[in-house]
């Protein structure tokens, strides 16, 4: 019995959805037959260490770690209302 024909399922997708983030920063996009059809950038600000001790750097690890979740937060929003247009993600 020869082996199923798997080239099929192994070909890239025509369309899918693309996502980078940086702290800070972050782009959304589609990518249709190898080329961007639709992108977004953004930021959000997320602060950066700081070299204070004691209750200042628990608060500010606090309110880093609460700026670090809105920024993903905002990026996931974003991919959704991007590529629900696409109908990526079903």
């Amino acid at each position: 019995m020869p082996p199923p024909d798997l080239t099929g399922w192994a070909a890239a997708p025509s369309v899918f959805g693309l996502v980078l983030v940086r702290r800070g920063g972050y782009t959304v996009g589609v990518v249709e037959n190898a080329a961007l059809v639709r992108h977004y950038a953004g930021t959000r600000y997320v602060q950066s260490r700081t070299a204070a001790g004691g209750w200042s750097q628990q608060r500010y690890a606090r309110r880093r770690g609460n700026q670090a979740d809105a920024l993903v937060n905002a990026v996931a929003d974003r991919a959704a209302a991007m590529w629900s247009e696409h109908n990526l993600g079903e």
